[in-house]
C-alpha cells in the first residue's frame, strides 16, 4: 500500500471551501459515496479493441476474481501465476454479477462506460435495463472530485492518471500498453493448435502479466474511489499522519 504522505493535497484551490458545497456536488445520483464504494463490485474487462473481450475481472470486499470469457483461451485456465482463472460463459457471468448487485444492494462499478457497453452487448434488452439500474461509471465521480479539490478539470480521465495522482503505484511490467499485444500473441499461437505448454515462454509470460494487470487495475480503482469519497476532514487527518504509519 502506498504511503499516505505521497498523496496530493486534497483541499480546494480556486473553489469555495464550503464542506456543504463539496458534499452536495459529490452526492449526485450518478456519483458514488463512501458506502457505495465500500460495497461495490468493481469490474474490468481485458481484450483487443477489434474483438470480443477475453477476460472479465471483478473485485468485491477486497478480494479479486477473474474469468476467461473467450472460449479459445480456455487452454489458459488455472495456470501457474494465474490460478483460479477459469472459463465462464460471458452472459452467464454478467447476469451473476448483476443479480449479486441487485440482491445485496451493491453498485456495479467500472472506470468508463466501455465496460458497460461490453457487458450490455451479451444481454437481452430487459437485462440491459437491470444492468443500467445497478451500474455506475467511476469517471462521473472522479472528474467532479478533481475539479472541486484541485480547482481545475483533470487533464486525463484515465485510471492511470488518478492512480498516479493519488499515490497508487502500478509496476511498469503490469501497466499500460501490454494487454493488446500480449493477447494477439497468445491468440495467434492458440489458433495454431498449441496447448498451453506449447506456447512460447513469451506468450505464457504475457498471459500472467495480463491477469496481474487486471488485478492491479481493480485494486487501483478501489483505492482511488475509497480515497476520493472519504469525508474531507478525514482526508486532512490522513494526510497529517506521520510518514511511517
Amino acid at each position: 500500500m502506498p504511503k499516505l504522505r505521497s498523496l496530493v493535497t486534497l483541499t480546494p484551490t480556486t473553489l469555495s471551501n464550503s464542506d456543504a458545497l463539496y458534499e452536495k456536488a459529490m452526492s449526485h445520483h450518478h456519483r458514488l459515496n463512501a458506502e457505495d464504494v465500500q460495497q461495490a463490485i468493481f469490474i474490468d474487462y481485458e481484450g483487443n479493441i477489434d474483438k470480443p473481450p477475453t477476460l472479465l475481472g471483478w473485485r468485491l470486499m477486497g478480494e479479486t476474481h477473474a474469468s476467461i470469457i473467450e472460449a479459445a483461451f480456455t487452454v489458459c485456465a488455472n495456470r501457474y501465476g494465474a490460478k483460479s482463472v477459469e472459463f465462464q460463459d460471458h452472459a452467464t457471468l454478467a447476469l451473476h454479477l448483476i443479480e449479486l448487485a441487485e440482491q445485496e444492494g451493491r453498485k456495479l462499478v467500472s472506470w468508463s462506460e466501455h465496460d458497460f457497453r461490453v457487458m450490455a452487448a451479451v444481454l437481452s434488452e430487459s437485462d440491459q435495463v437491470r444492468l443500467r439500474t445497478v451500474y455506475v461509471n467511476a469517471i462521473r465521480t472522479s472528474r467532479p472530485w478533481h475539479y472541486l479539490t484541485q480547482g481545475k478539470a483533470a487533464k486525463d480521465a484515465s485510471l492511470a492518471y488518478f492512480s498516479q495522482l493519488l499515490g497508487f503505484a502500478i509496476p511498469t511490467r503490469y501497466g499500460l500498453g501490454l494487454v493488446g499485444q500480449g493477447l494477439r500473441l497468445i491468440r495467434l499461437q492458440i489458433n495454431e493448435g498449441r496447448t498451453y505448454a506449447a506456447l512460447t515462454k513469451s506468450a505464457r509470460a504475457s498471459w500472467v502479466s495480463i491477469v496481474k494487470h487486471n488485478r492491479f487495475d481493480l485494486a487501483a480503482m478501489e483505492f482511488v474511489l475509497r480515497l476520493i469519497t472519504t469525508p474531507r476532514k478525514l482526508q486532512d487527518t490522513l494526510l497529517a499522519l506521520p510518514e511511517e504509519i
